[in-house]
């Protein structure tokens, strides 16, 4: 994530949304990149204790925690100078509602970054990554769960290009690591096993069993790295 948190150093952030947060790993990235900023606020439609959770990680007392509902949110137009999404454009029920809101909620001049995983264009290990998600997204969904396959990075910027900012910029990021880290391959080795715990109770559990055990081979024959991503950046 080197190459946007040089970025971000040459931005002033002033008043920051993060949506759909999560445990608030693009809110860090924000925090070590940015020049300075007023708040940043993150938001996500998660259980409120796991966001009070989230938020104890956080000392800096101008990074607040909101349960929100992307799709229709809580704040009055024109209110923040930047506001982002990261990795969760597969996770959303209505992709052009939360992009509506995300217009409706930046001020003018304002700066809109989305980063996003994609899944063409990978390496052998990279391809390990993208299996496994597209894998924990079939089990997700199975359980009820929003959660889908990752886009291509034609798709991404197609998403994007509705949006119709001034001054794009489409950056790249790709994960250097050694594919072949042990530490790595056991840690996903060990989600991998989760997964299957997880599935057990869902009536193509079997399917599903035999698909992990294929993308564990996949690990160990190629090792992994994180997928790549696109970054882009954009004015209101």
């Amino acid at each position: 994530m080197e190459i946007l948190v040089k970025r971000l150093n040459t931005m002033s952030g002033g008043k920051v949304l993060d949506v759909a947060t999560g445990r608030g790993n693009f809110i860090k990235i924000l925090q070590d990149g940015l020049k300075d900023y007023e708040k940043i606020i993150g938001i996500d439609n998660i259980d409120a204790s796991i966001l009070e959770k989230v938020s104890e990680n956080f000392t800096d007392k101008r990074v607040n925690f909101i349960q929100m509902d992307a799709c229709k949110m809580d704040f009055e137009n024109d209110s923040f100078d930047i506001v982002c999404l990261s990795n969760s454009l597969h996770h959303l029920s209505d992709i052009q509602v939360v992009l509506e809101e995300i217009q409706r909620v930046l001020k003018p001049e304002g700066t809109i970054i989305i980063n996003e995983m994609i899944c063409d264009n990978q390496t052998s290990s990279q391809m390990t990554y993208v299996l496994m998600h597209h894998w924990w997204a079939k089990i997700d969904r199975a359980m009820g769960k929003l959660h889908f396959e990752t886009f291509s990075k034609q798709q991404v910027l197609d998403i994007v290009h509705d949006l119709n900012l001034r001054e794009v910029e489409v950056l790249e990021f790709n994960d250097p690591d050694d594919p072949m880290d042990q530490a790595s391959l056991k840690g996903i080795s060990k989600i991998i096993d989760e997964y299957i715990e997880r599935a057990k109770p869902l009536q193509n559990f079997e399917n599903f069993r035999q698909e992990g055990e294929s993308i564990r081979k996949h690990l160990y024959e190629v090792g992994v790295n994180g997928a790549t991503q696109v970054i882009v950046i954009g004015k209101k």
